[in-house]
């Protein structure tokens, strides 16, 4: 994890993060939904299963306040990626992050 910025690790704690996933667990499918919407700028995948989303909004957490994969393992993911071709539930996803970096990137 080496994307994380000095100022995200220092304001956020692991007992911060921890309660925020306590407060997504409980939360309705619907209510889920929603969190996943805000945080990833368009509805999820309508067959992503509670547990799916749950995960995916943790580990959005975790990565903004503690880093994401390093170099390697983003090339692996994308080489992996690339021999599944375009899957469309990952369209919202891949360009919400390109919206991220770009934002990063003009900062």
């Amino acid at each position: 994890m080496r994307n994380a910025s000095k100022n995200a690790a220092q304001s956020v704690s692991a007992a911060d993060i921890a309660a925020e996933i306590e407060r997504l667990s409980s939360l309705s499918l619907g209510d889920l939904r929603a969190a996943w919407a805000a945080e990833f700028h368009c509805d999820p995948p309508k067959d992503l299963w509670r547990d799916l989303l749950l995960r995916s909004l943790a580990w959005r957490l975790q990565e903004r306040a503690f880093g994401g994969h390093d170099k390697a393992t983003l090339k692996l993911l994308e080489a992996q990626g690339q021999k599944r071709g375009g899957d469309e539930h990952l369209q919202c996803a891949n360009r919400s992050d390109k919206l991220r970096n770009l934002r990063l990137n003009l900062s």
